[in-house]
Protein backbone atom coordinates (compact mmCIF):
# COMPACT_ATOMS: atom_id res chain seq x y z
CA UNK A 1 0.00 0.00 0.00
CA UNK A 2 2.65 2.62 1.26
CA UNK A 3 4.82 1.40 -2.07
CA UNK A 4 1.57 2.02 -4.40
CA UNK A 5 0.71 5.09 -2.85
CA UNK A 6 4.68 6.20 -3.42
CA UNK A 7 4.40 5.90 -6.75
CA UNK A 8 0.93 7.00 -7.35
CA UNK A 9 2.76 10.71 -5.78
CA UNK A 10 5.98 10.19 -7.62
CA UNK A 11 4.47 10.31 -11.05
CA UNK A 12 1.51 12.84 -10.55
CA UNK A 13 -1.51 10.43 -10.42
CA UNK A 14 -4.30 10.79 -7.80
CA UNK A 15 -4.30 8.35 -5.04
CA UNK A 16 -7.83 7.67 -2.95
CA UNK A 17 -6.84 5.35 0.26
CA UNK A 18 -10.37 3.30 1.17
CA UNK A 19 -9.63 1.93 4.46
CA UNK A 20 -12.25 -0.34 6.55
CA UNK A 21 -12.26 -0.55 10.14
CA UNK A 22 -14.53 -2.16 12.91
CA UNK A 23 -13.80 -5.75 11.14
CA UNK A 24 -15.18 -8.25 13.49
CA UNK A 25 -11.56 -9.68 14.46
CA UNK A 26 -9.68 -6.37 14.68
CA UNK A 27 -7.99 -5.76 18.22
CA UNK A 28 -7.34 -2.75 19.34
CA UNK A 29 -3.38 -2.85 18.82
CA UNK A 30 -4.44 -3.76 15.11
CA UNK A 31 -6.88 -0.43 14.68
CA UNK A 32 -3.84 2.08 15.79
CA UNK A 33 -1.71 -0.04 12.96
CA UNK A 34 -4.75 1.23 10.26
CA UNK A 35 -4.57 4.37 12.09
CA UNK A 36 -0.92 5.16 11.39
CA UNK A 37 -0.80 3.94 8.30
CA UNK A 38 -3.47 6.32 7.38
CA UNK A 39 -1.06 8.68 9.00
CA UNK A 40 1.79 8.08 6.86
CA UNK A 41 -0.41 8.01 3.84
CA UNK A 42 -2.05 11.17 4.77
CA UNK A 43 1.85 12.93 4.62
CA UNK A 44 2.26 12.34 0.57
CA UNK A 45 -0.23 15.63 0.82
CA UNK A 46 -2.63 16.59 -1.34
CA UNK A 47 -2.26 13.77 -4.22
CA UNK A 48 -3.58 11.37 -1.57
CA UNK A 49 -7.28 11.63 -0.42
CA UNK A 50 -8.03 9.27 2.79
CA UNK A 51 -11.20 7.70 2.46
CA UNK A 52 -12.56 6.08 5.87
CA UNK A 53 -11.57 4.17 7.66
CA UNK A 54 -14.98 3.12 7.27
CA UNK A 55 -16.96 0.43 9.51
CA UNK A 56 -16.75 -3.23 8.03
CA UNK A 57 -19.36 -3.86 6.22
CA UNK A 58 -20.09 -8.14 5.62
CA UNK A 59 -21.03 -9.19 1.83
CA UNK A 60 -22.13 -13.07 1.04
CA UNK A 61 -19.11 -15.05 0.05
CA UNK A 62 -16.35 -12.86 2.41
CA UNK A 63 -14.25 -14.36 4.68
CA UNK A 64 -15.82 -12.80 7.48
CA UNK A 65 -19.57 -13.44 6.42
CA UNK A 66 -20.10 -16.59 8.34
CA UNK A 67 -18.94 -14.87 11.43
CA UNK A 68 -20.79 -12.14 11.15
CA UNK A 69 -23.94 -14.14 10.91
CA UNK A 70 -22.57 -15.37 13.99
CA UNK A 71 -23.07 -12.61 16.03
CA UNK A 72 -26.65 -12.35 15.12
CA UNK A 73 -26.41 -9.70 12.41
CA UNK A 74 -29.50 -9.99 10.17
CA UNK A 75 -28.71 -10.61 6.91
CA UNK A 76 -30.31 -11.06 3.70
CA UNK A 77 -31.28 -14.37 2.61
CA UNK A 78 -31.89 -14.04 -0.87
CA UNK A 79 -30.05 -12.71 -3.64
CA UNK A 80 -33.01 -9.71 -4.34
CA UNK A 81 -32.60 -9.20 -0.69
CA UNK A 82 -29.32 -8.25 -1.41
CA UNK A 83 -30.17 -5.77 -4.10
CA UNK A 84 -31.54 -2.92 -2.07
CA UNK A 85 -29.88 -3.82 1.22
CA UNK A 86 -27.35 -1.52 1.48
CA UNK A 87 -29.54 1.21 -0.31
CA UNK A 88 -31.97 1.31 2.77
CA UNK A 89 -29.82 0.38 5.15
CA UNK A 90 -28.13 3.04 7.29
CA UNK A 91 -24.83 1.10 6.81
CA UNK A 92 -24.31 2.55 3.42
CA UNK A 93 -23.80 5.94 4.74
CA UNK A 94 -20.68 6.97 6.06
CA UNK A 95 -22.33 9.96 7.59
CA UNK A 96 -24.43 7.56 9.75
CA UNK A 97 -23.80 7.98 13.10
CA UNK A 98 -26.61 5.51 15.14
CA UNK A 99 -25.67 2.45 13.48
CA UNK A 100 -25.20 -0.61 16.16
CA UNK A 101 -22.61 -3.42 15.11
CA UNK A 102 -22.88 -6.54 17.42
CA UNK A 103 -19.65 -7.58 16.86
CA UNK A 104 -18.33 -4.24 18.53
CA UNK A 105 -18.30 -3.11 21.93
CA UNK A 106 -20.47 -0.29 23.44
CA UNK A 107 -17.33 2.16 23.17
CA UNK A 108 -16.26 0.94 19.80
CA UNK A 109 -20.05 1.42 18.54
CA UNK A 110 -19.63 4.69 20.39
CA UNK A 111 -16.55 6.21 18.28
CA UNK A 112 -16.38 4.55 15.64
CA UNK A 113 -18.87 6.14 13.50
CA UNK A 114 -16.90 9.18 13.85
CA UNK A 115 -13.46 7.95 12.53
CA UNK A 116 -14.22 8.26 9.28
CA UNK A 117 -15.39 12.23 10.06
CA UNK A 118 -12.35 12.74 11.80
CA UNK A 119 -10.30 11.28 9.43
CA UNK A 120 -11.56 12.83 6.40
CA UNK A 121 -11.95 16.27 7.61
CA UNK A 122 -8.55 16.38 9.44
CA UNK A 123 -6.41 14.46 7.26
CA UNK A 124 -7.87 15.44 3.83
CA UNK A 125 -9.10 19.53 4.37
CA UNK A 126 -5.68 20.67 5.90
CA UNK A 127 -4.27 20.99 2.52
CA UNK A 128 -6.88 23.10 1.18
CA UNK A 129 -7.26 26.91 -0.28
CA UNK A 130 -10.26 27.35 1.05
CA UNK A 131 -9.95 28.98 3.97
CA UNK A 132 -13.03 27.62 5.87
CA UNK A 133 -12.05 23.58 5.04
CA UNK A 134 -8.20 24.68 6.01
CA UNK A 135 -9.73 25.74 9.50
CA UNK A 136 -11.85 22.67 9.53
CA UNK A 137 -9.34 20.47 8.88
CA UNK A 138 -7.16 22.04 11.54
CA UNK A 139 -9.52 21.60 14.05
CA UNK A 140 -10.27 17.84 13.17
CA UNK A 141 -6.40 17.14 13.06
CA UNK A 142 -6.09 18.04 16.69
CA UNK A 143 -8.88 15.38 16.97
CA UNK A 144 -7.09 12.71 15.07
CA UNK A 145 -4.05 12.97 16.61
CA UNK A 146 -5.94 13.17 20.05
CA UNK A 147 -7.85 10.18 19.08
CA UNK A 148 -11.14 11.66 20.15
CA UNK A 149 -13.65 10.74 18.13
CA UNK A 150 -16.57 11.07 19.61
CA UNK A 151 -16.90 14.96 21.58
CA UNK A 152 -19.86 17.00 21.32
CA UNK A 153 -17.97 19.40 18.85
CA UNK A 154 -17.67 16.37 16.30
CA UNK A 155 -21.08 15.60 16.87
CA UNK A 156 -22.05 19.25 16.74
CA UNK A 157 -20.27 19.03 13.19
CA UNK A 158 -22.07 15.68 12.06
CA UNK A 159 -25.21 17.41 12.88
CA UNK A 160 -24.61 20.49 10.93
CA UNK A 161 -23.11 18.65 8.21
CA UNK A 162 -25.66 16.07 7.79
CA UNK A 163 -28.48 19.24 8.52
CA UNK A 164 -27.60 22.05 6.15
CA UNK A 165 -24.73 20.40 3.51
CA UNK A 166 -25.78 17.78 1.26
CA UNK A 167 -22.58 17.51 -0.62
CA UNK A 168 -18.75 18.10 0.34
CA UNK A 169 -18.34 21.59 1.19
CA UNK A 170 -17.46 23.34 -1.84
Amino acid sequence: IKFAVQQCVKHGIHATCSIMTGIPTETAEEREETFSLIEELAKHGEKVDILGPQIYRPYPGGLLYEKIKKFGYKLPETFEGWISYYEESPLVDVFETDSHYPWLSEKENKFLPFVWVVAHYGLNYGNSKNLIKKMIGWWMSWHWKLRWFDSLDVKLFMFIRKKFLKSDLE
